[in-house]
């Protein structure tokens, strides 16, 4: 079961992000408009030439999708992931439909996935200890160096993809979009002028709200009198972490550490008890690190559609336990080699529909 979700979600990234570039490409008048009409409406789809910005149901899904298997390159694949060439249209499209929609936060998570991948890998596979802290690092840093050959092909395909799509059509890709995805970051987090001054105020009236309650938090639906960004809705903010801790408080927070250290434990039982499928474990946490870097910008998690990233690796993590702890028994047969293992003359094998 794993292995299919994978495998479609690796073809439906790739379809998704390409009616995206087609769409763009269409209204930027750069080729005739090929995604039917009534794909359109149903998706939502708008564009704004001025702010080189669009609007498409789908399009937020890519904030998890496209690191997901951004990541999947930079990392040996198990038995579990789909074929190589899938990974490499999945991510490579991904890319460019981040680009041409003006998703800053999309573009940010994408660029840095290796990253998170090696990252997610050394907590993933962690072991506690002074001694032995050097030589996980080591193994974070040196996983980029397996399967060398392969993955330097994966990226290379990637990297002309989307330089091919770059000559074809200059204005429809603009590079400039990667650097001011990361402007706008460092705008948000770091104070600065721009577009991002709103949030930035934003997040210092939140916090300021949480310090006549630090504790217990001032209540789900709480208002700020002095600052309210929907009339209609003015309990309604963007940032989502900082509204967190203003209506719940440090307890609150806390018990979302709790569950976030919950998951992390889980996902570790899980890499140890099948080390040999823990690069998907990786994949797909890493997925869930982006749409959660993500979400400090921009509410995805407000829309319960995006949560399919965040039960991923847990999903996984769940179905390796139990394929381990059912191995152990002899009740059900064992991944080898991407395939299920012979059960024949295994004792207590149970028998498969």
């Amino acid at each position: 079961m794993i292995r299919v979700v994978l495998l479609w979600l690796a073809i439906s990234t790739s379809l998704l992000s390409t009616v995206i570039v087609l769409f763009v490409a269409g209204q930027k008048g750069l080729m005739p408009q090929l995604v039917p009409s009534s794909l359109l409406q149903a998706s939502g789809a708008a564009f704004d030439p001025a702010a080189n910005l669009i609007r498409f149901y789908g399009l937020s899904t890519l904030a998890a999708a496209g690191p997901l298997w951004a990541a999947s390159l930079v990392l040996p694949a198990d038995t579990l992931m789909p074929r190589l060439s899938l990974r490499v249209s999945a991510a490579s499209t991904s890319i460019a439909a981040a680009l041409v929609a003006g998703r800053r936060a999309i573009v940010v998570v994408i660029v840095i996935a290796p990253l998170l991948a090696w990252m997610s890998a050394a907590v993933i596979r962690w072991k506690w200890g002074p001694k032995v802290m050097a030589g996980q690092m080591n193994w974070a840093v040196g996983v980029a160096f397996r399967g060398r050959f392969r993955m330097a092909a994966a990226l290379g395909t990637t990297l002309v993809v989307l330089a091919a799509v770059y000559i074809a059509a200059p204005s429809l890709v603009p590079l400039s979009e990667i650097s001011r995805a990361f402007n706008s970051a460092a705008m948000l987090f770091g104070g600065g002028t721009g577009v991002a001054d709103v949030r930035v105020a934003e997040a210092k009236a939140l916090i300021g709200g949480w310090l006549r309650s630090p504790v217990l938090g001032n209540g789900f639906g709480a208002v700020l009198p002095s600052f309210v960004r929907d009339p209609q809705k003015p309990w309604s903010f963007e940032l989502q972490y900082h509204l967190i801790l203003f209506q719940t408080g440090l307890t609150g927070a806390l018990l979302g550490i709790l569950a976030l250290l919950a998951t992390v434990r889980q996902l570790r039982r899980a890499a140890r008890a099948m080390p040999a499928n823990s690069a998907t474990l990786v994949v797909t946490a890493t997925g869930a690190v982006s749409l959660l870097l993500a979400n400090a910008v921009d509410p995805y998690l407000e829309a319960p559609g995006h949560m399919w990233a965040i039960y991923l690796p847990l999903a996984v993590a769940n179905g390796l336990l139990v394929a381990h702890m059912n191995s152990d028994r002899g009740d059900t047969p064992v991944l080898k080699s991407g395939r299920l293992a012979d059960t024949a003359g295994v004792a207590g094998a149970a028998p498969t529909s």
